[in-house]
Protein backbone atom coordinates (compact mmCIF):
# COMPACT_ATOMS: atom_id res chain seq x y z
CA UNK A 1 0.00 0.00 0.00
CA UNK A 2 2.86 2.93 1.19
CA UNK A 3 5.27 1.58 -1.47
CA UNK A 4 3.04 0.71 -4.85
CA UNK A 5 -0.76 1.16 -4.56
CA UNK A 6 -0.78 4.55 -3.06
CA UNK A 7 1.57 6.20 -5.09
CA UNK A 8 0.39 5.11 -8.48
CA UNK A 9 -3.47 5.59 -6.91
CA UNK A 10 -4.27 2.23 -7.44
CA UNK A 11 -5.71 2.55 -3.98
CA UNK A 12 -6.68 5.47 -1.12
CA UNK A 13 -6.31 5.27 2.35
CA UNK A 14 -9.81 5.53 4.08
CA UNK A 15 -10.21 8.94 6.17
CA UNK A 16 -12.60 8.88 9.03
CA UNK A 17 -15.34 10.71 7.66
CA UNK A 18 -15.63 7.44 5.77
CA UNK A 19 -15.10 5.29 7.99
CA UNK A 20 -18.07 6.74 10.30
CA UNK A 21 -20.05 6.75 7.53
CA UNK A 22 -19.57 3.01 7.09
CA UNK A 23 -20.43 2.19 10.59
CA UNK A 24 -23.29 4.17 10.25
CA UNK A 25 -24.32 2.18 7.06
CA UNK A 26 -23.53 -1.11 9.45
CA UNK A 27 -21.43 -1.58 6.50
CA UNK A 28 -19.21 -5.05 7.01
CA UNK A 29 -15.41 -3.93 6.72
CA UNK A 30 -13.18 -6.67 6.27
CA UNK A 31 -9.80 -7.01 4.44
CA UNK A 32 -9.84 -8.89 0.97
CA UNK A 33 -6.82 -11.33 0.90
CA UNK A 34 -7.30 -11.48 -3.31
CA UNK A 35 -6.33 -7.96 -3.81
CA UNK A 36 -3.34 -6.91 -6.11
CA UNK A 37 -3.19 -10.72 -6.64
CA UNK A 38 -2.84 -12.53 -10.09
CA UNK A 39 -5.10 -15.75 -11.24
CA UNK A 40 -3.24 -18.21 -13.55
CA UNK A 41 -3.25 -16.46 -17.12
CA UNK A 42 -1.59 -13.60 -15.55
CA UNK A 43 -5.01 -11.72 -14.84
CA UNK A 44 -5.75 -9.25 -11.86
CA UNK A 45 -8.27 -11.20 -9.77
CA UNK A 46 -11.72 -9.75 -8.90
CA UNK A 47 -11.71 -7.06 -5.74
CA UNK A 48 -15.08 -8.58 -5.06
CA UNK A 49 -14.62 -10.52 -1.69
CA UNK A 50 -16.87 -12.93 -3.04
CA UNK A 51 -14.77 -14.11 -4.60
CA UNK A 52 -12.00 -14.99 -2.43
CA UNK A 53 -10.94 -18.75 -2.26
CA UNK A 54 -12.33 -20.63 0.95
CA UNK A 55 -8.33 -20.86 2.14
CA UNK A 56 -8.25 -17.38 2.73
CA UNK A 57 -11.91 -17.61 4.36
CA UNK A 58 -10.59 -19.72 6.63
CA UNK A 59 -7.24 -17.34 7.57
CA UNK A 60 -9.61 -14.31 7.95
CA UNK A 61 -11.93 -16.66 10.50
CA UNK A 62 -9.25 -17.77 12.53
CA UNK A 63 -7.72 -14.64 13.02
CA UNK A 64 -11.37 -13.42 13.86
CA UNK A 65 -11.04 -16.15 16.72
CA UNK A 66 -7.74 -15.03 17.55
CA UNK A 67 -8.42 -11.37 18.68
CA UNK A 68 -11.80 -12.56 19.95
CA UNK A 69 -11.48 -11.35 24.32
CA UNK A 70 -10.26 -14.49 26.44
CA UNK A 71 -13.22 -15.19 28.67
CA UNK A 72 -12.51 -13.31 32.12
CA UNK A 73 -11.66 -15.92 35.21
CA UNK A 74 -14.70 -15.58 37.63
CA UNK A 75 -13.53 -14.43 40.97
CA UNK A 76 -13.29 -16.32 44.40
CA UNK A 77 -15.38 -15.59 46.79
CA UNK A 78 -14.22 -14.19 50.18
CA UNK A 79 -15.59 -17.67 51.59
CA UNK A 80 -14.39 -19.91 49.29
CA UNK A 81 -10.77 -18.17 49.45
CA UNK A 82 -11.08 -18.49 53.49
CA UNK A 83 -11.47 -22.33 52.46
CA UNK A 84 -8.47 -22.23 50.39
CA UNK A 85 -6.49 -20.83 52.71
CA UNK A 86 -7.70 -22.94 55.47
CA UNK A 87 -6.51 -26.04 53.40
CA UNK A 88 -2.95 -24.73 51.97
CA UNK A 89 -1.23 -22.92 54.78
CA UNK A 90 -0.02 -24.92 57.46
CA UNK A 91 -0.47 -24.59 60.63
CA UNK A 92 3.41 -22.87 61.22
CA UNK A 93 5.58 -20.78 58.87
CA UNK A 94 9.22 -21.07 59.69
CA UNK A 95 11.64 -18.28 59.43
CA UNK A 96 15.56 -17.95 60.03
CA UNK A 97 17.43 -14.90 60.89
CA UNK A 98 20.80 -14.60 62.21
CA UNK A 99 20.88 -13.66 65.53
CA UNK A 100 23.25 -11.07 66.82
CA UNK A 101 25.82 -11.75 69.53
CA UNK A 102 24.97 -10.46 72.99
CA UNK A 103 27.41 -9.26 74.80
CA UNK A 104 28.50 -11.16 78.61
CA UNK A 105 27.62 -9.76 81.26
CA UNK A 106 28.95 -10.36 84.59
CA UNK A 107 26.55 -11.68 86.89
CA UNK A 108 24.85 -10.01 89.60
CA UNK A 109 25.96 -11.17 93.58
CA UNK A 110 22.18 -10.15 94.42
CA UNK A 111 20.62 -12.87 92.01
CA UNK A 112 22.74 -15.82 92.44
CA UNK A 113 21.58 -18.60 92.80
CA UNK A 114 22.85 -18.84 96.24
CA UNK A 115 21.05 -15.93 97.73
CA UNK A 116 17.90 -17.46 96.03
CA UNK A 117 17.61 -20.73 98.05
CA UNK A 118 19.48 -19.79 101.15
CA UNK A 119 18.04 -22.26 102.95
CA UNK A 120 18.22 -25.32 100.59
CA UNK A 121 21.17 -27.56 101.09
CA UNK A 122 22.61 -30.49 99.04
CA UNK A 123 20.88 -32.12 95.76
CA UNK A 124 17.48 -29.86 96.04
CA UNK A 125 20.40 -26.71 96.10
CA UNK A 126 22.06 -27.89 92.74
CA UNK A 127 18.10 -28.94 90.99
CA UNK A 128 16.86 -25.38 92.12
CA UNK A 129 20.21 -23.62 90.56
CA UNK A 130 19.79 -26.01 87.51
CA UNK A 131 16.41 -24.70 87.05
CA UNK A 132 16.92 -21.37 87.44
CA UNK A 133 19.69 -21.65 85.16
CA UNK A 134 17.70 -23.25 82.10
CA UNK A 135 14.99 -20.63 82.84
CA UNK A 136 17.50 -17.99 82.51
CA UNK A 137 18.51 -19.52 79.10
CA UNK A 138 15.06 -20.18 77.28
CA UNK A 139 14.47 -16.46 78.24
CA UNK A 140 17.78 -14.85 76.81
CA UNK A 141 16.77 -17.17 73.93
CA UNK A 142 13.54 -16.19 73.37
CA UNK A 143 14.16 -12.21 73.34
CA UNK A 144 17.52 -12.61 71.70
CA UNK A 145 17.34 -10.14 68.73
CA UNK A 146 18.38 -10.59 64.95
CA UNK A 147 19.34 -9.18 61.82
CA UNK A 148 17.31 -7.59 60.09
CA UNK A 149 13.64 -8.36 60.68
CA UNK A 150 10.48 -10.84 59.82
CA UNK A 151 7.61 -8.25 58.27
CA UNK A 152 4.18 -9.43 57.25
CA UNK A 153 5.41 -8.92 53.66
CA UNK A 154 7.77 -11.71 54.40
CA UNK A 155 5.03 -13.59 55.53
CA UNK A 156 2.50 -12.69 52.81
CA UNK A 157 5.24 -14.07 50.09
CA UNK A 158 5.58 -17.31 51.78
CA UNK A 159 2.08 -17.13 52.13
CA UNK A 160 1.53 -16.72 48.06
CA UNK A 161 4.08 -19.43 47.76
CA UNK A 162 2.03 -22.26 49.01
CA UNK A 163 -1.06 -21.03 47.57
CA UNK A 164 0.68 -20.94 43.92
CA UNK A 165 0.87 -24.87 44.16
CA UNK A 166 -2.52 -25.47 43.33
CA UNK A 167 -4.21 -24.17 40.08
CA UNK A 168 -7.17 -22.72 42.24
CA UNK A 169 -6.02 -21.34 45.15
CA UNK A 170 -3.42 -19.61 43.22
CA UNK A 171 -6.37 -17.21 42.18
CA UNK A 172 -6.59 -15.64 46.38
CA UNK A 173 -6.43 -12.69 46.13
CA UNK A 174 -4.01 -12.15 49.65
CA UNK A 175 -2.65 -8.83 50.36
CA UNK A 176 -0.45 -7.28 53.10
CA UNK A 177 -3.26 -5.30 54.85
CA UNK A 178 -4.88 -9.05 54.87
CA UNK A 179 -1.97 -10.42 57.97
CA UNK A 180 -2.50 -8.77 61.02
CA UNK A 181 -0.32 -9.86 64.30
CA UNK A 182 -2.79 -10.80 66.99
CA UNK A 183 -2.43 -8.27 70.52
CA UNK A 184 -1.13 -11.65 72.26
CA UNK A 185 2.53 -10.85 71.12
CA UNK A 186 5.12 -9.56 73.00
CA UNK A 187 5.18 -5.42 72.38
CA UNK A 188 8.55 -6.10 72.59
CA UNK A 189 9.46 -8.27 69.96
CA UNK A 190 6.90 -6.94 67.27
CA UNK A 191 7.75 -2.98 66.45
CA UNK A 192 4.87 -0.93 65.23
CA UNK A 193 3.87 -1.97 61.33
CA UNK A 194 4.09 -5.42 62.00
CA UNK A 195 8.36 -6.21 62.07
CA UNK A 196 9.33 -9.06 64.48
CA UNK A 197 13.11 -8.30 65.42
CA UNK A 198 13.74 -11.44 67.97
CA UNK A 199 13.38 -14.27 68.10
CA UNK A 200 10.34 -16.70 68.95
CA UNK A 201 7.09 -17.75 68.57
CA UNK A 202 4.10 -15.38 67.08
CA UNK A 203 0.83 -15.93 65.78
CA UNK A 204 -0.90 -13.72 62.76
CA UNK A 205 -4.26 -13.78 61.55
CA UNK A 206 -4.84 -13.65 57.95
CA UNK A 207 -8.28 -12.69 56.85
CA UNK A 208 -9.85 -11.92 53.25
CA UNK A 209 -11.67 -8.92 52.74
CA UNK A 210 -15.44 -9.63 53.25
CA UNK A 211 -14.97 -12.57 54.65
CA UNK A 212 -16.36 -13.09 58.27
CA UNK A 213 -13.71 -15.00 60.12
CA UNK A 214 -10.33 -15.25 59.68
CA UNK A 215 -7.44 -17.76 60.72
CA UNK A 216 -4.43 -17.73 62.69
CA UNK A 217 -1.53 -19.22 62.16
CA UNK A 218 2.01 -19.96 64.34
CA UNK A 219 5.05 -17.32 62.87
CA UNK A 220 8.31 -19.65 64.55
CA UNK A 221 11.24 -17.05 63.94
CA UNK A 222 14.42 -19.45 64.23
CA UNK A 223 18.01 -18.46 65.21
CA UNK A 224 19.90 -19.24 62.03
CA UNK A 225 23.51 -21.07 62.70
CA UNK A 226 26.49 -20.02 60.92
Amino acid sequence: MRNEWFPRRVAEYMTVPEIRTLRLNNTVMERNYDYGLEDEGGNPTSTVGANRTPQRDIASENQATMRARAPEVARLSPERSMQLLEIFVPSRLDFYRQPIPEEAKEPEPSTSDDDRAPKMRGAAADLFAARMQQQSAEKAKALQAIYGSVSAQDILAAVRAVMGTNEESARVLVAEEDITFVEENRAASVEEGGRIKHVGDYVVEIKIKGAEEGIRRLIKVHAQEV
